[in-house]
């Protein structure tokens, strides 16, 4: 999903943050935590990411604020579908009377 929406050039500014890196090696189990250094290093396939807990934090913000945004715009999207239906069905019950 992120991959298409990254092609809108409107999301591709929203979605600039987001690396499937983070992401697949959370899903996969796949990350180390250093505590002493404050690091967590997440590996996927051949790329790796280094973020300090500071970094991963203000990430996890970023991506939980995309989250929310592309959900309310993708309710606000369904809205306005539904809307153009329901226009569509009285102009067709308009022309049957």
């Amino acid at each position: 999903m992120v991959k298409s929406l990254k092609k809108v050039e409107q999301f591709e500014k929203l979605l600039g943050m987001y690396t499937p890196t983070i992401r697949n090696s959370v899903i996969h189990i796949s990350y180390q935590i250093d505590p002493l250094n404050k690091t967590l290093e997440f590996s996927d396939k051949k790329t790796k990411i280094l973020l300090s807990f500071e970094e991963f934090i203000l990430y996890v913000q970023e991506m939980t604020r995309c989250a929310i945004l592309v959900s309310q715009l993708e309710r606000e999207y369904n809205y306005l579908r539904l809307l153009e239906y329901k226009q569509k069905r009285d102009l067709i019950l308009k022309m049957k009377d």
